[in-house]
């Protein structure tokens, strides 16, 4: 390579030292010759990065988390971890599954995440990721750095396997297990219900003892997922629909309701259901199962008296 003579390279502080403006003004001017319609969909607004972070909770309070953002048509995976003592209880494959679930519906098609040799590849290639390229020694420490990539529109067009669940009709026994569920479904949805788990318990007495009927859902002889409705003269009130944070994403609530109402419910009554106006993802929910709106709550909340 002939250098110029008079070439002189220097190390600067930062990119703030003159002249590292002229750099980037230089790649951005060959990008917009190269690929100028990737180069106007950046400037967009409605294309901007779009935060992702999904934590998971169950009694305990949080058992995991999943730092990503959507760009275009990626899901990029910063960070993702487990509570140890709530490893290989299905957290993990929950939180990716619900990640790729929000993803595609911004109109994502593929997904990257890059972890070390030693944290997850076999977690992420067990669930369809590719490892796409690797940094040998990455750390010094002779440990590789694996990049891999999922195509979000194949694991979408799949079909889901069939999920086989029983069910049984709950009782007084089933009211400590319902209740720890029903406070996980209090805090999931933002519900402003402060009740203690005692109180809930004794809630859910009452309500099975005479209003409502509650409904367990199980594989094998763990519980998934369970159903708190009332039924009126003219309509089928369903009061509470939880499934257990890591089984979702597997079917399990829209298998449910279709369980209610081939075998439970009555087929002359109208199906009612509420959902608060900050819990998008049930209202989707809701919607994608047949339900459709009808009517909006407002309120105005109590002032507080000045001390």
């Amino acid at each position: 390579m002939n250098l110029t003579p008079t070439l002189k390279i220097t190390a600067v502080g930062d990119t703030s030292a003159a002249g590292c403006s002229l750099v980037r003004q230089w790649l951005r001017d060959h990008n917009w010759i190269a690929n100028r319609d990737f180069m106007e969909d950046l400037q967009r607004t409605e294309n901007a990065a779009q935060s992702l972070i999904l934590l998971a909770r169950d009694y305990k309070g949080v058992v995991g988390g999943l730092f990503a953002e959507t760009r275009l048509a990626w899901l990029r995976i910063a960070i993702m971890a487990v509570r140890p003592d709530s490893r290989s209880r299905g957290v993990g494959t929950a939180l990716l599954a619900e990640a790729e679930r929000q993803a595609i519906t911004r109109g994502c098609r593929h997904s990257h995440v890059d972890t070390m040799e030693y944290q997850a590849p076999r977690f992420y290639t067990n669930r369809g990721y590719r490892i796409s390229g690797e940094i040998p020694d990455w750390d010094s420490r002779g440990h590789r750095k694996l990049f891999l990539t999922k195509s979000l529109t194949d694991s979408a067009s799949e079909d889901s396997p069939a999920v086989s669940l029983n069910h049984r009709i709950a009782t007084v026994d089933d009211c400590p297990s319902l209740a720890e569920l029903n406070h996980q479904l209090i805090r999931d949805e933002g519900h402003r219900n402060r009740m203690t788990l005692p109180e809930l318990e004794e809630r859910m007495r009452s309500w099975i003892a005479h209003e409502y009927r509650a409904v367990i859902f199980e594989e094998g002889d763990q519980i998934v997922a369970y159903v708190l409705y009332r039924e009126e003269a003219q309509e089928v009130y369903l009061r509470q629909l939880f499934v257990v944070p890591c089984h979702r994403g597997r079917g399990i609530g829209r298998r449910a309701v279709e369980i209610l109402r081939s075998q439970l419910w009555p087929k002359n009554k109208r199906l009612t259901v509420a959902a608060l106006i900050a819990n998008k993802r049930a209202i989707h929910f809701w919607r994608s199962i047949g339900y459709t709106d009808y009517a909006l709550s407002f309120e105005i909340q109590p002032q507080q008296l000045e001390e």
